[in-house]
């Protein structure tokens, strides 16, 4: 499932790793000649942005954790549908992120998310909807009764599915 892939690719990345750790890390790796005071004070002015954001990086990772567990195990209809509700949840939290960044991120701490401008732009229903026709397959191959999941069918149960985690 590209969920599964997207999901071990942020893991690969260090997306969860807490910014300003990861900062510091980076720029000092290899580095004798920097003047940690003055890096750890550009990095103390920026912990209230990432003390904001980070818990909503760890919530969409956090949304993810499901995935490998569902399509090992989808054999059906409702096992899809489930799958589409997470994939809604998935959405949410995204959309949540992707707004913080926009909304709070600035100079260095923009500069930080850039290298994740990729996760920051992807379109979960277009995973979604790869993902469930390829659950759907799967569970027509066991000949467990998805023959009528449509794409249609699929794209108003993730509408449907959206509404219901607004209210």
């Amino acid at each position: 499932m590209k969920v599964n892939q997207l999901s071990k690719e942020l893991n690969e990345r260090n997306f969860s790793d807490y910014p300003p750790i990861a900062i510091e890390w980076r720029v000092t790796k290899g580095r004798d000649d920097i003047s940690l005071g003055k890096l750890q004070k550009r990095i103390n002015i920026l912990i209230p942005t990432f003390n904001e954001i980070w818990p909503l990086q760890l919530n969409f990772i956090n949304s993810m954790r499901f995935f490998p567990y569902l399509e090992r195990t989808v054999f059906n209809q409702v096992g899809i549908m489930t799958t589409i509700l997470e994939f809604a949840a998935l959405q949410k939290s995204h959309e949540t992120l992707v707004k913080a960044v926009k909304k709070k991120a600035r100079d260095e701490a923009r500069e930080y998310y850039k290298q994740f401008d990729d996760v920051l732009s992807i379109n979960v229903f277009d995973i979604m909807m790869d993902d469930a026709l390829y659950l759907t397959e799967k569970a027509r191959e066991r000949g467990m009764g998805a023959e009528s999941f449509s794409r249609e069918e699929i794209a108003e149960h993730y509408k449907a599915s959206l509404k219901s985690l607004k209210k």
